[in-house]
């Protein structure tokens, strides 16, 4: 092993630079408003969430149609590697959960399960 370590000091370079990256998402990777696409009837989802290496925490409303207030709720959860996950504690009561994945600096796709009786469905959100 030493002989190796000593011909190739590309090698040792690369170990140092491995053993210091972490996989813990940068402090204010998601922060900001989050909203799903312009939809014209005025339904979608915003959120505004702050994030400080993996924990995401935040507020953030539904709305139904002609932009009506359907639910609000507070976020928390983790952010790693890219992946997104938090559960969401409605403010009418009832809890929630999103999973997904940052794509790209402003692009969020993942899965949105509401409270009971509604059920999961897939979310794009752009950070506005």
């Amino acid at each position: 092993m030493r002989s190796i370590l000593r011909s190739s000091p590309v090698l040792v370079t690369i170990l140092a630079l491995a053993a210091c990256i972490s996989s813990a998402a940068p402090n204010g990777a998601l922060n900001g408003t989050w909203d799903t696409p312009t939809n014209p009837a005025g339904s979608g989802i915003e959120v505004q969430i702050r994030s400080s290496g993996a924990s995401v925490t935040g507020t953030g409303k539904t709305y139904a149609i002609q932009h009506v207030v359907k639910a609000s709720y507070t976020i928390k959860g983790t952010y790693e590697n890219a992946v997104i996950d938090w559960s969401m504690s409605y403010d009418a009561g009832g809890s929630g959960r999103f999973h997904g994945h940052l794509v790209g600096s402003n692009t969020i796709q993942g899965t949105w399960t509401p409270p009971a009786p509604d059920t999961a469905y897939s979310v794009t959100l752009l950070r506005q």
